[in-house]
């Protein structure tokens, strides 16, 4: 917060073609320490202490600036609604199930106890149970709980939790106000 206010905090841009790749780099009088993640958030790939470097992944920035190919630009919205009717649902069963049991619970817990801003529980009380304000209020709850302390799994997308929770928390409350099948639910996510 007093580096903020004085403004002794630099936010630039990596030059990267990594989703994720982040250097912190401190300064205190003449010394200087660097640590750098690349790929996930566990992925130490730099650790250096003045010109000293204490821990480098070999080869981790050659692969920096090589345009991999993404298997998500594979897919489009044809062949995904294609998956969905087709798939064998034992073949998802599993992952599927999960995520409705992981992330229903956690957003349960948002909506029963007090988290952060509150803002699944403060939706519902503004705006009602429609539907619509429930399934917002969900996903909301379920972020409040897991941003604010609460260590109950969740099941991700695009690693992120909250990612998960939000694409999969609106499609479970819509699929159960619908009174949709198990099988249904499963093909929507």
């Amino acid at each position: 917060s007093r580096f903020l206010k004085a403004g002794k905090i630099q936010v630039r841009p990596m030059d990267t073609e990594e989703v994720l790749d982040m250097a912190v780099t401190l300064w205190k009088g003449g010394e200087e320490a660097r640590v750098q993640i690349s790929r996930s958030h566990t992925n130490i790939v730099l650790i250096k202490k003045d010109d000293e470097i204490l821990l480098e992944k070999k080869g981790f920035q050659q692969k920096k600036t090589e345009k991999k190919q993404d298997k998500r630009d594979l897919l489009n919205v044809a062949d995904i609604l294609e998956f969905a009717e087709i798939v064998d649902i034992k073949e998802i069963e599993e992952v599927i199930g999960r995520q409705i049991a992981m992330n229903t619970a956690i957003s349960e817990e948002g909506l029963r106890n007090h988290y952060g801003a509150e803002v699944g529980r403060t939706l519902l009380r503004a705006y009602g149970d429609d539907v619509k304000v429930r399934a917002r209020a969900k996903a909301a709850a379920g972020s409040d709980a897991r941003m604010n302390g609460c260590s109950m799994p969740v099941v991700i997308n695009s690693g992120s939790g909250n990612q998960g929770m939000t694409c999969s928390l609106p499609v479970i409350a819509y699929a159960r106000e619908l009174q949709s099948s198990e099988e249904q639910l499963y093909r929507a996510l």
